[in-house]
C-alpha cells in the first residue's frame, strides 16, 4: 500500500482525521532525517566550501 492510499484510509465519509493524516505524513520524514542527519549535514558542508 502506498503512502497516499494509507492516508486516504484515514478519511471517511463523516469526517477527515487531519491530525492522523498529518502525523502519518510528518513522522516518517522526521525519522528519515534523524537517521540520515550526519550524511546530510556533511554533504551540505562539503558543498558550501567548494
Amino acid at each position: 500500500m502506498t503512502m497516499a492510499m494509507a492516508m486516504a484510509c484515514f478519511a471517511s465519509r463523516q469526517a477527515i482525521a487531519f491530525n492522523q493524516i498529518l502525523a502519518a505524513s510528518v513522522v516518517p520524514v522526521v525519522i528519515l532525517y534523524l537517521l540520515l542527519q550526519c550524511p546530510i549535514i556533511s554533504g551540505i558542508s562539503q558543498g558550501a566550501t567548494k
